[in-house]
């Protein structure tokens, strides 16, 4: 459970942290710096929407039981590639259609 806190809450700090950054600037920094990566806030004002797009993976991609069946579930679709041997005998023709001419 603590590694699913601490991974919501690094996503969305890595995607909050330049916006409250730019702001805590703008506001200490005075009229001198009230233009400070203001063309790069709009930006960064719609990341917060993909917190709500990425929590889903994030969620997922901890859950232990389910990468467990996912990998067992890898290992059954996988085939073995090797020689084989066909008997003439038994092999069917498909039948071609003659293509038309235009």
């Amino acid at each position: 459970m603590a590694i699913q806190i601490l991974s919501i809450s690094c996503l969305s700090l890595t995607i909050v942290f330049p916006q409250s950054l730019i702001t805590v600037v703008q506001q200490i920094g005075g009229p001198s710096l009230s233009d400070f990566a203001s063309g790069v806030n709009p930006y960064l004002f719609y990341l917060y929407t993909f917190v709500v797009y990425l929590l889903p993976f994030i969620c997922l991609g901890n859950q232990s039981e389910l990468w467990k069946k996912i990998w067992k579930w890898d290992r059954k679709r996988r085939r073995n590639i090797g020689p084989m041997t066909v008997n003439p005998v038994h092999v069917q023709s498909i039948p071609v259609k003659p293509l038309r001419s235009l």
